[in-house]
């Protein structure tokens, strides 16, 4: 069945609460001692990370989702549970990460948040909730209708850092044996473009690095191609794909191709990467790096 836009304001206003049921649950974990697993299967650290406090919130999610989910026969991934496949089977699903950026989250720093998206069978985010525990500050988006930093309407024209390019980055880009090629690559680009230099943000998850940069333009995030599995996953863009297709920023894989938010036999979105700008012209200056550096 078809979403109506009075069911789409009703299923965002249920992420939304249960967004912030879980961070209020997430802050209060965060300063008490918690038990830190070891979750197989990733090949980063930031993807091996895994606490009982990501299960908690999670926990806490579905529970609160719950009526929605069986009124409107929606199916459900998120990261901490096995894909059952309802997602192929539902006409939507629930994207949810209990909390992304749990390796910022281990080491007490800011950068991790509460995710929860609404995905199509077809792959298209149709909205998105991005809830900042440490600020305490929640993103969202509808497909179609603007998105909101704290329920004010994000003008991504309006920036702190105007005279620089801010480069968005999850901890494994730092890791690449190209890091400072690129680096030296994107700092002659806005060199040329006029620009005094280019700021490096890095601390944040997926999410919070993607919902950050939409307020900093120039800017640009972005996760290079790669074969292996580990990182890169659907519920890391599904929320913030919604965010920035709102404000009309292009949002694609790094080959300008529409991201694919749901998959077949797979939840990593690893082989053709991902790729934010604040324009047109940032995209293209990356995709030319990237040629040239792989």
């Amino acid at each position: 069945m078809a979403l109506t836009d009075p069911d789409l304001t009703t299923l965002l206003s249920a992420a939304k609460k249960a967004a912030r049921e879980a961070a209020s649950h997430i802050r209060l974990e965060s300063v008490r001692k918690f038990e830190v697993f070891h979750k197989e299967g990733g090949n980063t650290e930031a993807s091996q990370a895994l606490t009982e406090v990501d299960l908690a919130s999670e926990k806490i999610i579905l529970e609160s989702l719950h009526d929605v989910t069986k009124s409107f026969e929606l199916g459900i991934l998120t990261e901490e549970t096995e894909d059952d496949s309802s997602r192929h089977r539902a006409d939507y699903f629930w994207c949810i990460d209990p909390i992304d950026g749990t390796l910022p989250f281990i080491k007490g720093e800011p950068g991790y948040s509460v995710v929860i998206a609404l995905v199509s069978r077809e792959g298209v985010s149709q909205l998105g909730v991005i809830w900042d525990v440490a600020a305490d500050v929640c993103y969202h988006a509808l497909r179609g209708k603007g998105a909101f930093r704290e329920g004010r309407l994000i003008d991504p024209r309006k920036t702190e850092t105007p005279n620089r390019l801010s480069w968005f980055m999850d901890r494994s880009m730092a890791a690449q044996s190209n890091y400072s090629e690129w680096l030296e690559a994107l700092t002659e680009v806005a060199h040329a473009k006029g620009l005094d230099g280019v700021d490096i943000i890095n601390h944040a998850g997926a999410a919070l690095n993607a919902s950050w940069s939409v307020t900093a333009s120039p800017a640009v995030y972005f996760k290079c191609p790669k074969k292996e599995d580990g990182g890169g996953s659907v519920w890391d863009f599904a929320a913030s794909a919604c965010l920035y297709e709102a404000l009309n920023l292009p949002v694609s894989d790094m080959f300008g191709q529409a991201l694919n938010l749901n998959p077949e036999g797979s939840t990593f979105m690893n082989e053709a990467g991902v790729l934010y700008a604040s324009s047109g012209e940032w995209v293209e200056a990356v995709q030319a790096i990237h040629g040239r550096l792989g």
